[in-house]
Parts: C-alpha cells; structure tokens; sequence
C-alpha cells in the first residue's frame, strides 16, 4: 500500500517512491535502491527542446495525492494512479519559454513559489482554491532553483528567489551557480540535482563535496538537522530534481 505525502516535497517520513527522469544514472538509481525507494521515471516530452526530460518541467505535485502534470507523460500515468494519485492534466508545456516551465513551481507547505507571469493559470488557480499565498518571484525555472529543506527553509542559487524569501521570513541560502552540471548548458541549478528522501535526509544527484559552496551548504543542512546523502566522486548534475511522492506511514 502506497501512501502520498501529506505535503508536497516535504515528506515527514521516509520515502517510497520518488519521481525521477528517465535518463537518471544507473548510480542515482542504485543509491534509491539502497533506501528501498521505487522510481517512477518520467518520460521525455518532445515537445521542449534539450531538457524535455525534466522531471520538474513536467509535473507538479500540488497536494496529499494530486498531481497536475503534462499529456506528454500519458504513457505512465497508471504509474502514478497505482501509487495513489489523482492526476490533472494540461497541454501547456512546450517550448519556448516560458511555455516550458509552466508547472516549474514550488509548493512550500501553505506557500507558492512561482513567476505568476510564466505559472500555468490551472497552477494559480489551485493556489486560489487551496488557500495557498502565492509568493511571487522573478524566476520562471522556481522549482530548478529551490532546493527545499521544510516548510520555510530552502537554499537557492536565484536572487530573486532569495530576496523574496526575506520579504516573506523565509530562511534562505543564497549560493553561488555554476558547480552543478547540465548537460548541453553552462551550468545547472541546486534544486534540479536534489530531493528529500525523509525528513531529515537531503539526496544529491552527485558529490555536494564537489561544490564550490560546499561547506555553507553542508553547514546550513546541520542547523536543520538534515543530512547529506550523495553519490560519491560525481559531479552534481541537473536532472530535473528528485520528488518525493509516497512515504512510509506515521507509526
């Protein structure tokens, strides 16, 4: 029996299922293995050009059991309706921007993170029906740049996103961009290489050691209590970020 979160990307337990790109590493995918977590890969949406595959681009999971998420996966959806969710769906997500990110958003416990200017209208409107505070940033790839640590801390590697977190009392490290990878691109972001996998354990797609602002970063995990889990000597890489989806129930 499966069990969705309570709270988007914010499990209280340890995770069972996450989803993930289809082109995450054979090492991403045995470190999930070693948690006894399953992985739901999502599929390559064609319709956006070099990261179709984002996991993040693709889907956004809103609340407990309900995901809105792009046509272009209707391939697995009984992936996800056999974990326990109910799927909405658009046609919206394509390229070029800012038609690629528009379910690229962050839902932070009672919070919406988004660029109202670049959010899907299905995704502010859930915010209306749900009661959520939409909390408006520059950024139109929010959820690539968050990487979430509970319901009012995060670390990101946007300005904009940092300078809103202050606004609103939101605990926030700003880093530096430039040391995580993305393939075909400069560089990735912090939230496209991460997810929880518990409460208090922060998986990376790759080595946090390798990072230029590794010890803010590590140092900012510990005044959370929350651990580092990584993939030894490899580089951290933007895959579209690791979203927890079902967790072990409350004992």
């Amino acid at each position: 029996m499966y069990f969705p979160l309570k709270n988007p990307n914010l499990p209280e337990n340890r995770v069972t299922v996450v989803a993930v790109s289809t082109k995450a590493s054979e090492k991403l995918l045995n470190k999930l293995d070693e948690h006894e977590i399953t992985a739901i890969k999502t599929i390559t949406n064609n319709l956006v050009t070099d990261v179709g595959y984002h996991t993040d681009l693709n889907l956004l999971n809103y609340s407990e059991g309900n995901i809105l998420i792009d046509k272009s996966q209707k391939e697995i959806f009984v992936n996800f309706l056999t974990k326990g969710y109910s799927l909405k769906t658009i046609s919206e997500v394509k390229s070029p921007y800012p038609y690629d990110c528009r379910l690229n958003c962050v839902i932070m416990g009672d919070k919406l993170i988004c660029n109202p200017k670049t959010a899907s209208d299905e995704v502010l409107l859930i915010a209306n029906e749900l009661d959520i505070k939409i909390i408006p940033v520059n950024q139109g790839y929010t959820k690539c740049s968050i990487c979430l640590l509970n319901d009012n801390a995060l670390i990101t590697d946007d300005e904009s996103i940092y300078n809103a977190c202050k606004t609103n009392q939101i605990a926030s490290l700003l880093i530096s961009k430039g040391s995580v990878k993305l393939n075909g691109f400069d560089y990735g972001f912090i939230g496209g290489c991460t997810g929880l996998i518990d409460k208090n354990k922060l998986l990376f797609n790759g080595d946090i050691n390798y990072h230029n602002d590794c010890n803010m970063i590590i140092d900012f995990l510990n005044s959370y209590n929350i651990e580092a889990v990584i993939i030894d000597n490899e580089p951290l890489t933007d895959i579209g970020s690791i979203i927890p989806l079902c967790e072990k129930p409350n004992k």
